[in-house]
């Protein structure tokens, strides 16, 4: 067997070694995950799929293998090589169903995986576990493969990535785009005008940015979310106060915590110095809320998922202003990108500041950031149903968010600075994916009292009575996101 030119190792027996790595993790380990995730959740959240699914299933089933097995056989013939990140191919392959996708055997596996699913009667391994493969594998080709390979074949791979598509046809991508582009630009020139809004205003030696603004109404909206379903969930009003002063002093702590821990070698030298500078990371917020729910249920005896059901269907909202806020400070900045994204001039952006350039375009990540915020919010409590096991919407909330979040992370820009580093974003991404799937693993599948309740507007109001300590945390949000001292980044 012949690896690529420079690649390593040589040896037949090193090469066999990697081939039957390929063969246990993608032909036996990936999708007994996929499908005992599948299977867990039809457990948890039962679905029948239609009679004719298995007969749909087993034509997928057979023409993904089909996509394969041709897949591979081009690959071989025309590249003289495998599908195989370690073993790559000596030639570069247009041809064939190369010529149609750039990965096919990719695209032949996820649609034989689906087929599978619906063969065997699982709903969520086809609703959840398929797209899951999908996203995994774009992941990796998007972020790791097709980079490989643009450092290999250089302008030849890039033509080839602009004419032959990843998943969507190239026809179909330009419509989409040229009926997105009105809506794009708006967007755009929205977010170019936060982008230059760094200082919400001055007095004096005190300097108040923008971010402080959205801070603090991120957290009245989330304050207010929070104690409406602790209202519908049972819990009186003077625990709700306490939850939420506790959780809004657990914010600050944790994400100050954080910013601390990822900041250790640029304060070693000068610790004091890092008491007044302004910094936070928004990995401090889950662990806040983990430690707050877990009090709560030490000392109260609520259920603790309970009460964490109630936190995840609240802190994306938070999450999605935060984010806007960090837009207009300009923290948390992405990529330059040749085009699009959001254009930073404002000497006092944090960006600007750090990086000493002004000017040109960057991938809006905060925006992303805002997004994925809003979507998780609205599909959490869309999904919210007494019907529902406690501990559910934790466990997706805390599977999803990392996959989007690393999507996220591969766009912004990683130097001091910046929230930290690549690869430490990374590695709590996948504790936080493989703790939320540990936890789904064990739940209990029966509902009960603290299952998830809906929202409802007599809650809503019982909860206004709660704004003295909602607009107490605000006003701690404010300050601590918003108030520097002399110049921008200092206490």
């Amino acid at each position: 067997m012949k690896a690529a030119e420079g690649a390593c190792p040589r040896t037949a027996f090193a090469a066999g070694a990697i081939v039957l790595a390929y063969v246990a993790v993608f032909w036996f380990l990936l999708p007994a995950f996929l499908i005992a995730t599948g299977l867990r959740l039809d457990a948890l959240v039962p679905v029948a799929l239609r009679p004719e699914g298995a007969a749909l299933g087993l034509g997928a089933l057979a023409a993904g293998v089909v996509i394969m097995v041709v897949a591979v056989g081009q690959l071989g013939f025309y590249g003289r090589g495998l599908p195989i990140s370690h073993l790559p191919p000596t030639d570069f392959v247009t041809r064939g169903l190369y010529g149609r996708f750039r990965h096919p055997v990719y695209l032949g596996y996820t649609l034989a995986f689906g087929g599978a699913a619906a063969l065997l009667g699982s709903f969520w391994s086809l609703a959840f576990s398929t797209p899951l493969l999908l996203v995994g594998w774009l992941f990796y080709v998007r972020f790791y493969e097709e980079p490989v390979l643009m450092a290999r074949f250089g302008a030849t791979y890039l033509e080839y990535q602009r004419t032959v598509p990843l998943v969507v046809p190239p026809v179909v991508a330009r419509a989409v785009s040229r009926a997105a582009r009105p809506l794009v630009s708006a967007l755009r020139r929205a977010l170019d005008a936060l982008a230059r809004r760094t200082i919400l205003f001055r007095t004096g030696r005190a300097i108040f940015v923008t971010e402080g603004l959205f801070v603090a109404a991120g957290t009245v909206v989330f304050s207010q979310q929070l104690a409406t379903l602790l209202v519908v969930q049972g819990m009186p009003r003077r625990h709700i106060a306490l939850i939420l002063a506790a959780s809004a002093l657990a914010v600050l702590v944790f994400t100050r915590t954080f910013w601390w821990l990822g900041n250790l070698d640029g304060l070693r030298g000068q610790p004091l110095h890092g008491l007044k500078r302004v910094g936070y990371v928004s990995w401090g917020v889950p662990v806040a809320f983990l430690s707050v729910a877990a009090a709560a249920s030490a000392v109260w005896e609520y259920p603790f998922l309970m009460i964490m059901d109630v936190f995840v269907r609240g802190m994306f909202i938070q999450y999605a202003f935060g984010r806007l806020g960090c837009l207009t400070y300009g923290c948390c900045w992405g990529k330059p990108c040749g085009h699009g994204g959001v254009e930073y001039r404002n000497p006092e952006a944090k960006v600007v500041r750090l990086t000493g350039t002004a000017g040109g375009r960057r991938y809006p990540t905060q925006a992303y950031s805002a997004f994925q915020g809003l979507a998780l919010f609205a599909l959490l409590n869309a999904v919210a149903s007494p019907a529902l096991p406690a501990g559910l919407l934790t466990g997706l909330a805390f599977m999803l968010y990392p996959l989007s979040r690393a999507w996220i992370q591969f766009h912004r820009e990683h130097v001091r600075g910046n929230g930290g580093s690549f690869a430490s974003a990374l590695a709590i991404c996948s504790v936080m994916f493989l703790a939320a799937w540990a936890l789904l693993m064990g739940l209990d599948p029966r509902p009960g009292p603290a299952s998830p309740l809906p929202w409802n507007f007599p809650a809503f109001l019982s909860g206004l009575a709660l704004w003295p300590v909602i607009l107490a945390n605000a006003a701690l949000a404010f300050f601590a996101a918003g108030f520097h001292w002399k110049r921008i980044g200092t206490w």
